[in-house]
């Protein structure tokens, strides 16, 4: 039952928001109706057209040029993990940076991903969204186990 009213609230919170949103650009429209409309009827007539198409040809000039680096961006985030920057940790089978000290999950890393690893009780977990790869801390399993096998270990 906490799960469906955990989905409607989250639901709810979404349409009034979207709601908001919705008024707020209803809002802006009239208001931007009201600026635009005399420009279009009283300025815009009296510019010449090799000035329009000077202008247009600009913005057309800087459209393309942003995503000329839109595109670059995207290659530059596509280049691989130089992973001369960390050190992998046979024991414990994560990266660690060698200058933050920070753990990395592997399986990110092998997808050419940063992420860093969120410590748990006993070992740590991805903080990607759709990774969560868990990695268990081999000191605190080990102690894990014997309690497992023999409850009365942890008892005794």
């Amino acid at each position: 039952m906490s799960k469906i009213l955990e989905t409607f609230k989250n639901k709810s919170v979404e349409l009034l928001i979207t709601s908001i949103v919705a008024i707020l650009g209803v809002f802006l429209a009239i208001i931007i109706d009201n600026i635009v409309a005399p420009f279009v009827k009283y300025v815009l007539p009296e510019i010449p057209l090799k000035t329009l198409f000077a202008l247009i040809g600009i913005l057309l000039v800087l459209q393309i040029l942003s995503i000329i680096v839109i595109i670059l961006q995207k290659n530059k985030l596509a280049e691989k993990v130089d992973l001369n920057d960390y050190n992998f940790d046979k024991k414990l089978g994560v990266y660690i940076h060698k200058i933050t000290k920070l753990h990395f999950c592997t399986s990110c890393i092998a997808n050419n991903i940063i992420s860093p690893l969120k410590e748990r009780q006993d070992g740590w977990v991805c903080a990607r969204k759709y990774c969560e790869q868990y990695y268990i801390n081999p000191t605190i399993r080990n102690q894990n186990i014997l309690v497992k096998i023999n409850p009365l270990i942890a008892i005794g």
